[in-house]
């Protein structure tokens, strides 16, 4: 699908491709399902973000959460949790309200995809935590992270996680730990 094409042209290193394809999406909008409104308000935010409109990425990723809701999109919207801290609170330096996101996204139902959503959701609250000074809680969610990473196979997760863990707690002086 269109939205397929946008991550292919984004991973590439090529946004105007995709802001083109965007812009053209952008004119079917009111034929979409709600399900496929919400993920286009998560390509607006990407565009959004990249161009640091942090405000304007914000409304477009609180829409698309409000859209999944209403089409009971339990994925689509523990992703569009996920991506406003990655692409909003976290660049903002808004802390509080990205660990608030992420309990949110951890807190959703079971549903096929949601363990890669949960799995980075626990993943970033671990480095929210980490940056809001609380060590242990941090280390405790990057444990949780990696035992859902193991558990549901996800081995480029585990790796992130492993790196996560390691780094802090390299930073912490845990030298042997973070070997």
């Amino acid at each position: 699908d269109v939205f397929s094409f946008m991550d292919v042209y984004w991973t590439l290193g090529r946004p105007a491709d995709a802001s083109r394809l965007l812009d053209r999406t952008k004119a079917f909008e009111g034929k979409l399902d709600l399900k496929q409104q919400a993920r286009l308000c998560n390509y607006l935010s990407e565009e959004a973000a990249r161009q640091q409109k942090f405000e304007e990425a914000e409304r477009h990723l609180l829409r698309g959460i409000a859209l999944s809701k209403k089409a009971k999109d339990v994925v689509g919207q523990g992703k569009a949790l996920v991506n406003l801290v990655g692409r909003v609170y976290g660049p903002t330096g808004r802390l509080s309200e990205a660990a608030t996101q992420l309990r949110k996204a951890l807190l959703l139902p079971d549903a096929p995809g949601q363990p890669a959503v949960k799995t980075t959701a626990a993943m970033n609250l671990g480095a929210v935590l980490r940056h809001m000074g609380k060590s242990k809680s941090a280390l405790e969610c990057f444990e949780h992270a990696f035992a859902l990473a193991r558990r549901h196979q996800l081995s480029v997760h585990a790796g992130l996680i492993c790196n996560n863990m390691a780094s802090f707690c390299y930073e912490q002086g845990r030298f042997l730990e973070s070997l």
